[in-house]
């Protein structure tokens, strides 16, 4: 007994160790910072994947000092069961010498004896009990606090250390990808730069040679359209001198249609000549009524009505010549018409061979036009067979210098080929 109390005092006077600085690992930080190094730097997979093993290797020795600190609070529970049991005893062996006092027996002195003792062992009991359980406590806080805080800074320490690494190797590696990523980046310049260059190259080229092929293509159209003039100019003054030559005969052919034309021409005349006459006569009447008289007379007057009668018997003469006056004046619209696409397919301000054309085609026009004359006069067919005989090599010019034009012109553009 004396025993467990010198161990009950010095368990009272040790001194309680002050607990070390216990720096908490700050985690989500550091998940933060591993989820930070996963998503730049994905090369460094396998060194993080490590740092998670260590701590999960942490946790599990975390969670074995707690299972052992466990186990020894259920055997300190035990331990004071037990405690508790031997105090109940002891309150059932109080409660029997109690019942004995009650008794009266004749114990007085033995319980008089005896009485201190039995208290001071009921103290004894009850200070080692108190004793040994508060020295349990203690010792096991003390063990467990000093456990977890080793176990926690070796694990600190080691996540430092190993984080601190990681950081310089994922520097190191960063620095290497750099260059690596720098000097690919300086080929891949230089190779895109030579790329250009060649490309550039290449498409000047082909620039060159599609303005070399649009350029032959244009003058290949242009000569296709002046090959096309050419033909479409030839056949229209063909036409046309033809047309000429044919209006030209039909003035000696249809002699007689000339003849019933000359003498519904005259008679036509002599009636606008008689009416103008009457009408003068009537105009020179003083007063107003007498001319609208004179006026209205015209028509009943015995000259008139003679020529109007000289008129309507031209006419009716005329109607069997119908025929030849609407292929009259079908030439005349045929040459009105071959001259225009001529003189349009010219340029206004145009060389002074085609101003040349133009003048001779307007001149045998107006020899072949016999205006208020009924009959060409004969001098104008000689003039018109001239004038023709003298247009042909002004055409022939013409067309010679186009076709040079177009010659020159397929010679340079399928030179490369001969």
């Amino acid at each position: 007994m004396f025993c467990i109390l010198i161990l009950l005092v010095l368990s009272f006077n040790l001194n309680a160790e002050p607990s070390p600085n216990i720096h908490p690992v700050n985690k989500q930080t550091l998940e933060q910072d591993i989820t930070q190094l996963k998503i730049d730097y994905k090369a460094l997979s396998e060194n993080i994947a490590t740092l998670n093993n260590q701590v999960s290797a942490s946790i599990d020795s975390n969670q074995t000092m707690v299972r052992e600190s466990r186990i020894l609070i259920e055997e300190v529970n035990k331990l004071m069961e037990v405690q508790s049991a031997q105090r109940q005893d002891f309150l059932d062996v109080m409660d029997k010498a109690k019942n004995i006092k009650d008794a009266k027996e004749d114990l007085s002195f033995s319980i008089a004896s005896d009485e201190m003792a039995i208290y001071w062992n009921f103290g004894s009991a009850l200070l080692i009990a108190i004793g040994s359980l508060f020295a349990s406590l203690y010792v096991t806080f003390k063990v467990l606090t000093k456990s977890l805080a080793s176990e926690t800074n070796k694990h600190t320490q080691s996540l430092e250390s190993n984080l601190a690494e990681t950081k310089l190797l994922n520097k190191a590696q960063i620095d290497t990808q750099l260059n690596i990523a720098r000097l690919q980046n300086d080929g891949f310049s230089k190779e895109l730069e030579a790329k250009i260059s060649i490309s550039n190259a290449q498409l000047k080229t082909q620039l060159d040679s599609v303005s070399e092929q649009t350029k032959e293509a244009h003058a290949l159209k242009i000569d296709e359209f002046r090959q096309l003039w050419i033909n479409t100019f030839r056949e229209d003054i063909s036409v046309l001198i033809k047309s000429f030559v044919t209006l030209k005969h039909f003035h000696f052919i249809e002699e007689s249609f000339f003849v019933s034309l000359d003498i519904l021409k005259r008679a036509e005349r002599s009636q606008r000549n008689l009416y103008g006459e009457l009408l003068k006569e009537a105009n020179s009447e003083k007063s107003l009524l007498k001319k609208v008289i004179a006026k209205s007379k015209i028509k009943n007057n015995d000259d008139y009505i003679i020529s109007k009668m000289d008129v309507d018997d031209a006419k009716l003469q005329f109607k069997e010549y119908k025929n030849e006056y609407k292929e009259f004046n079908n030439l005349h619209a045929i040459i009105i018409e071959q001259k225009t696409k001529i003189m349009l397919m010219f340029n206004p301000n145009g060389t002074a061979n085609e101003k040349k054309i133009v003048d001779k085609l307007n001149h045998i026009h107006q020899l072949l036009s016999t205006g208020e004359r009924t009959f060409m006069p004969k001098g104008n067919i000689e003039a018109i067979d001239k004038a023709i005989i003298a247009l042909q090599p002004l055409v022939q010019d013409m067309l010679k210098i186009e076709w040079n034009r177009v010659r020159r012109t397929i010679k340079a553009t399928y030179s490369h080929l001969f």
